[in-house]
């Protein structure tokens, strides 16, 4: 798991084009719904981990494309995210909206690795499929969660400290190789649900 973890964070770096790449998505990422490309850009290369091809990271090439991934990644990320906020507003207790947000939490990158295996928003939304894929994997997966979502905190809590025009620079381009950390990954920790149902069938 250490080796997979280091391997996510170094991924980005060693593509020869690394800098150019990486300038582009945190250009985009600095503007909103110009920042959908970048996170099209995410999906494209979680499709690519996902397949084994992690030699370099994607060219930024077909922006329509891109802008399309991009929309679909962040409507299954806002209805995992709302689906706590719904039932709170419907009057459920604190407990049990800690427990739905945790669930969310905990199944939205399962499901957005499904919208990379099939390129089908509502297959991110089939919870039993979401939730077949997770067991397969179940050590891996709960481990880069534990990761994602600890690295998630430091950064908010470092960034807390930046001010504005030093936040909205930092922002942009450490959001966006975040971006590329969760798809390396989620990449690398899922691809072996893809193993094991190919062995399987």
């Amino acid at each position: 798991m250490r080796q997979m973890v280091v391997d996510a964070f170094q991924h980005p770096f060693r593509d020869p084009q690394a800098v150019r790449k990486l300038l582009v998505g945190a250009a985009c990422n600095t503007l909103p719904i110009v920042n959908l490309l970048s996170i099209g850009y995410t999906l494209r290369h979680l499709e690519q981990v996902l397949e084994g091809e992690e030699a370099c990271l994607p060219e930024w090439t077909d922006f329509p494309g891109l802008f399309m991934r991009g929309v679909k990644v962040f409507l299954v990320g806002s209805v995992y995210m709302a689906f706590p906020l719904l039932l709170l507003s419907a009057g459920i207790n604190l407990f049990l909206f800690s427990i739905a947000a945790l669930c969310s939490a905990a199944l939205e990158p399962m499901a957005q690795v499904h919208l990379a295996r099939t390129g089908r928003v509502w297959l991110a939304f089939t919870l039993p499929r979401v939730w077949t894929e997770i067991k397969l994997v179940l050590g891996e997966y709960l481990a880069a969660l534990t990761v994602w979502y600890g690295v998630l905190l430091l950064i908010a809590v470092v960034l807390s400290e930046a001010a504005p025009p030093l936040l909205w620079i930092l922002g942009s381009f450490i959001g966006f190789y975040m971006y590329l950390f969760f798809a390396s990954l989620f990449g690398r920790a899922c691809s072996r649900s893809r193993v094991a149902r190919d062995r399987a069938s």
